[in-house]
């Protein structure tokens, strides 16, 4: 979720204030909005002014986002998603699903919901 009032840049890239509700986040990967539409790629994530490798339920961290337009494709309080292929999900719906949380499951399915690809 886009945290109000923490947009440090509003394009090239955006720059905003999160809070990972669900699951994790990594660069390099596209973030989808609520309608499962592409708006841009993560490029970095920084937390204390510290670039990490990942941020998991519960952070608040500054991204990055590579391709999207403040007030365009996100404004605050936006819910973001990371897009996972179908066959990504699928395999972790099938095989690895007890290794991940129920809310992680549930996570996942809504995100192969939105992005139109068929939920196993």
């Amino acid at each position: 979720r886009v945290l109000p009032g923490y947009v440090f840049r509003v394009s090239k890239p955006v720059i905003v204030g999160i809070k990972v509700e669900s699951g994790k986040i990594r660069p390099e990967v596209q973030l989808v909005n609520e309608k499962g539409v592409v708006i841009g790629t993560i490029r970095n994530i920084q937390k204390d002014k510290d670039s990490i490798p990942e941020a998991e339920k519960g952070d608040e961290v500054a991204i990055s986002i590579e391709g999207a337009v403040f007030g365009k494709d996100l404004i605050g309080n936006s819910i973001l998603y990371t897009y996972v292929p179908k066959r990504d999900g699928d395999l972790y719906l099938e095989k690895y699903n007890k290794y991940i949380s129920d809310e992680e499951i549930s996570l996942l399915s809504h995100i192969l919901r939105i992005t139109k690809q068929r939920v196993i």
